[in-house]
């Protein structure tokens, strides 16, 4: 799997140029989300010559990269900064499923029924998902 592609400014659509600094694979899917130098994600399956999806984080600071088992979801953390966030957004579109201020790291349960969450404040599962839409 190989992924490629350009980079997108906030507000912006794709520009070539981008390089891909993490990748995170769903566990029972042929699906892999990568992390580009700008922010942006995109979302590929094996022997794609394009992205099925590319959009901008909803967290510009994003690190922390993770994929839900069925390859539907990515999870986005803000670990670093002083004011830390984590989402879940779908794969598809980058649409936001769930945003909790203050988790430094969030992971889909491999249940599919909730999201694992982490921050200076300890752990939680948090479920259903479908709570914040």
């Amino acid at each position: 799997l190989a992924a490629g592609g350009g980079p997108v400014a906030p507000g912006a659509g794709p520009i070539d140029g981008s390089a891909v600094v993490a990748l995170a694979a769903a566990a029972e899917a042929p699906r892999i989300a990568a992390r580009h130098d700008d922010g942006s994600i995109s979302v590929w399956e094996p022997g794609a010559a394009a992205p099925l999806a590319r959009w901008v984080s909803p967290l510009p600071a994003a690190t922390a990269l993770a994929m839900s088992a069925d390859g539907a979801l990515v999870a986005l953390g803000d670990p670093d900064g002083p004011d830390p966030s984590a989402a879940l957004v779908t794969a598809g579109d980058g649409a936001l499923a769930r945003r909790v201020d203050g988790a430094r790291v969030l992971a889909p349960s491999p249940a599919r029924d909730g999201v694992v969450v982490a921050g200076d404040w300890g752990c939680a599962w948090l479920t259903p998902l479908e709570e914040d839409r």
